[in-house]
């Protein structure tokens, strides 16, 4: 209702100023948020011909289409605000989540660096730039960008969330467990955070670390969260039990995992062999150290957006039908 109030509120004062951008700009907020999309774009192409201050119409069209899947027409909006504003941080922002998208995470990386360097510094977006630093396979990297985020804001979730994960990549379980406990006292029913702080209690190498009896309250909580239906988070419960010597529940909790998988080879596999230890009556241990992969970064794209997306789906595709699976953790 507010929206539609919104709407003719603008309606009106565009008829009293036809000329002005101002009204069709904030009109076309309104209408994106209705999902009235022709509409927004078209009040957006008045108000780029009406504006001298082109950046903020370009920004929120580009945004329009990428939302609407056009990303040809995003990038070329998108284009014409970093030619004359190469450190825009909207633009820039807009274009690495585009790259991001399409997993081309050089060139994310590259747009999010922009900004992160930039007066005043944004914790969040250094957070994001090390989810970004992640997701290419750079735990070590990442590390440093949630650890400048923190420094600013030792409260952001998704920093001490995603430090945790890349910590658990190299195998740092203690620093890892110290920002899950953090995480935790913001968010007490994040069911990633439960589970990841879960797992490590129940399966980690490091004695002084484990604690059987913690792992499945949290596990169990987490399983709470997810309402059963997540193999891998009923899975560390089994792990828990097994951590407590408890090998009859945790064959019977391991069992519910496999099920709950249907067999669809996502982490079946791991799942099997967590199973066959259990049934050894062996608890599960489990560290990680990932290598930090190369990134080739590039000056410009090769490819337009739309392509880069349709090869990273290709890549995908190969990969699930040659039976390579995707690793189990980190996590959530």
């Amino acid at each position: 209702k507010r929206l539609e109030e919104a709407k003719k509120a603008f309606d009106k004062a565009i008829e009293i100023t036809p000329d002005t951008a101002a009204p069709r700009l904030q009109r076309a907020r309104v209408l994106a948020m209705l999902g009235e999309q022709p509409g927004a774009i078209a009040d957006l192409n008045k108000a780029v011909e009406m504006s001298a201050q082109k950046a903020v119409p370009l920004v929120l069209r580009a945004r329009i289409q990428q939302q609407a899947g056009n990303l040809e027409a995003a990038a070329a909006d998108l284009a014409k605000v970093l030619k004359d504003q190469p450190q825009n941080p909207a633009a820039l922002e807009l274009r690495g989540l585009i790259s991001a998208d399409a997993g081309d995470y050089p060139s994310a990386i590259r747009d999010f660096t922009s900004i992160a360097t930039q007066d005043p510094p944004d914790p969040l977006v250094m957070g994001q730039l090390g989810m970004l630093h992640l997701a290419a396979k750079q735990p070590r990297a990442a590390i440093k960008w949630f650890g400048k985020s923190l420094k600013l804001d030792k409260t952001l979730f998704l920093s001490l969330r995603g430090r945790s994960d890349a910590l658990i990549s190299i195998g740092e379980h203690k620093k890892a467990a110290k920002d899950l406990r953090s995480a935790l006292k913001l968010q007490p029913a994040d069911s990633g955070v439960l589970n990841n702080l879960a797992w490590l209690f129940a399966t980690s190498p490091e004695n002084s670390l484990r604690n059987g009896e913690k792992a499945i309250t949290l596990a169990t909580k987490a399983c709470e969260e997810t309402e059963w239906k997540a193999a891998h988070i009923i899975s560390t419960l089994a792990a828990g039990y097994a951590e407590n010597g408890d090998f009859e529940k945790a064959c019977e909790y391991s069992h519910k995992a496999l099920n709950t998988d249907g067999g669809n080879g996502d982490i079946d596999e791991q799942l099997q062999k967590e199973l066959s230890s259990y049934e050894e009556k062996k608890p599960w241990r489990e560290k990680q150290s990932m290598q930090e992969a190369e990134l080739q970064m590039k000056e410009t794209s090769d490819a337009p957006p739309e392509k880069k997306i349709q090869e990273k789906k290709g890549r995908e595709s190969k990969v699930r039908g040659t039976g390579q699976q995707k690793p189990r953790r980190p996590f959530d």
